[in-house]
């Protein structure tokens, strides 16, 4: 009977001892596999790390082949070396590869921020708070009133450099000969959009209703548009309108009619393709400006003319044409700010300009805020050896540098008599113009922040982002889509750096380039990518957006997205070895 009792109680110890050492290697399994993912959560911070440091360095992400498309410094990165595979840890940065305007894979690099349609400078392009905003900037300049633009008001008269511009400015100042700016290839102005409202319905999918309901929710007043909806229709869902800037895109889910099938689309993963399980909701033709006049009822499903040049694929769904995020740096290649040409004090002005690019430039610079623009055949000086009369205000304004460009000016030199017609020193032939305009762009502005939000970067831009721009028109946007393809990010010393390089090959007349100017850049210096950690064989994935403010010489992290719950997103063959 003891010999039965000692058996049963060894048989006993010994499963509870194996179940014990079973529990032991489930919890040392469970401890490895945090362990690892912890491990793969790291391997994504260095990735953002890395990012930032090649921001960092002046021109060196340049300099080692650029941000666009570069797996020498964005695939596969080697974090954690190890003798096993299994335990070498990896990280890869990739962004969507982008082919004629619609979204086809990934590529190794960063994506422009600028190259997406920025909601919080919406208003700026409605001409209503475009005339509010210029009659600011008139009241900041000189309270003396009586100010103008220059010749590119006519497509854009804004002195605050970012979206902004437009309608109030075209009448100010009707003296330029570049003045109308609807030639070259934009010589419809009925395809131009002039109004937030109709730059919204470019967007594929979007409808009047969704279109006025966003600019309710931005605008500060509390009257709905047309199609719009105010605190009214929000108060029965327990919240209210912004009635201001954007935070996120996805603050849009609050929006009333905005769904996150339209807002995501149907990649699930968030990986630029469409694997099993996700939709395919295929492509939806932009409304385009002619519905802005439809009822709204039938708006969505209207749209204009030519739809097909509007139509684009919605797998990515609105968020990959918009942001709250895009600027760029407003610095001089010297790290030192631009020199602001709309600056009130004109001496300081003269001798800000003189230092970097010559008194004879200043002086004309100074000539064309104090003079008036002519047009005709007149008699010409130069402004070499003059001096300017500082007595005199300075009451022209910019709409950007392109407006010193082959243009004339009368105004009376220190020490005349009589009012001389002063030639710019800005010869507007393209191969001429090819070898001072990165010393015009890099050197002036006419926003005085360190920073210009806002703009379209048009070497990235898609084809619906690229129609929102005041001013551009479907041949435009198409013939500037084509021949973006052929750049790959910021290349040192190319032209392609600058949104001028539209006129200089012939895409755009001198007169429509101006017009564009105010709109449009081709830097911008916020990125967005996805990191990805992982291990060479095996093991946990961890996945994350960001986006990066490069505008200061210390970049900025601004989003940090966990995306690791979505899955992988990529396979092996695509992330590393």
């Amino acid at each position: 009977m003891v010999l039965i009792i000692v058996l049963v109680a060894i048989v006993m110890l010994t499963l509870a001892g194996y179940t014990f050492a079973q529990l032991m290697m489930a919890e040392r399994e469970a401890a490895w596999a945090h362990g690892r993912a912890v491990q793969s959560r790291a391997l994504v911070d260095s990735g953002v790390a890395w990012i930032e440091q090649q921001l960092a360095q002046p021109g060196g992400i340049e300099q080692a082949g650029g941000w666009h498309n570069n797996t020498t410094l964005f695939h596969s990165q080697l974090v954690v070396d190890a003798d096993v595979p299994r335990d070498r840890g990896r990280f890869s940065v990739l962004a969507p590869n982008m082919q004629m305007g619609t979204i086809n894979g990934v590529r190794y690099g960063l994506e422009d921020e600028s190259g997406r349609l920025n909601l919080n400078t919406l208003l700026l392009i409605d001409p209503t708070w475009q005339s509010l905003a210029a009659e600011a900037v008139g009241a900041t300049q000189a309270s003396s009133g009586g100010l103008t633009f220059g010749s590119s008001s006519s497509g854009g008269s804004s002195s605050g450099g970012s979206m902004s511009g437009g309608s109030s400015g075209s009448s100010s100042s009707g003296t330029s000969s570049s003045s109308g700016g609807a030639s070259g290839s934009s010589s419809s102005s009925s395809s131009t959009p002039v109004t937030a409202e109709q730059a919204l319905l470019y967007l594929p999918g979007m409808t009047i209703d969704i279109a006025d309901a966003i600019l309710d929710w931005l605008d500060p007043d509390d009257v709905p548009r047309t199609y719009g909806a105010e605190r009214d229709y929000y108060s029965s869902y327990n919240y209210a309108p912004k009635n201001g800037p954007f935070e996120s895109v996805e603050e849009l889910l609050l929006v009333k009619g905005v769904t996150p099938q339209l807002l995501y689309g149907g990649d699930l993963d968030h990986n630029s393709s469409i694997g099993p399980g996700e939709t395919t909701i295929g492509n939806m033709a932009a409304s385009g400006p002619s519905s802005s006049s439809s009822s709204g009822s039938s708006a969505g499903g209207s749209s204009a003319g030519g739809s097909s040049a509007f139509s684009g694929s919605m797998n990515q769904g609105w968020s990959a044409y918009l942001t709250v995020y895009s600027c760029e740096s407003n610095l001089r290649p010297d790290g030192q700010p631009k020199i602001n040409v709309n600056a009130l004090d004109l001496q300081q002005l003269h001798q800000a300009l003189a230092s970097v690019l010559g008194a004879d430039i200043a002086t004309f610079i100074i000539s064309y805020r104090q003079g008036k623009s002519v047009t005709g055949s007149q008699t010409t000086v130069s402004a070499a050896g003059k001096s300017p009369n500082f007595n005199l205000p300075g009451n022209t304004l910019l709409a950007s540098p392109l407006d010193l460009v082959g243009c004339k000016v009368q105004v009376t030199f220190q020490g005349d008599q009589q009012a001389s017609v002063v030639n710019s020193p800005f010869d507007p032939t393209p191969s001429t113009m090819n070898g001072y305009v990165g010393m015009l762009l890099d050197n002036l502005t006419i926003v005085p922040s360190l920073r210009v939000p806002g703009r379209i970067n048009i070497n990235c831009a898609s084809l619906p982002v690229l129609m929102t721009i005041p001013g551009m028109d479907p041949t435009t946007a198409s013939m500037i889509l084509s021949s973006a393809q052929q750049t790959s990010g910021m290349q040192l010393g190319s032209n392609r750096n600058y949104p001028t390089w539209i006129y200089l090959e012939g895409l755009v007349s001198l007169d429509v380039m101006k017009q564009l100017m105010p709109y449009i850049t081709a830097s911008g210096r916020v990125f967005r990518s996805q990191v990805v950690g992982f291990f060479e064989e095996g093991g946990p994935t961890s996945r994350a957006e960001v986006v990066i403010d490069a505008t200061s010489r210390v970049p900025r992290l601004l989003l940090w997205r966990d995306m690791t719950h979505l899955g992988n997103g990529y396979g092996r063959a695509v992330l590393g070895p």
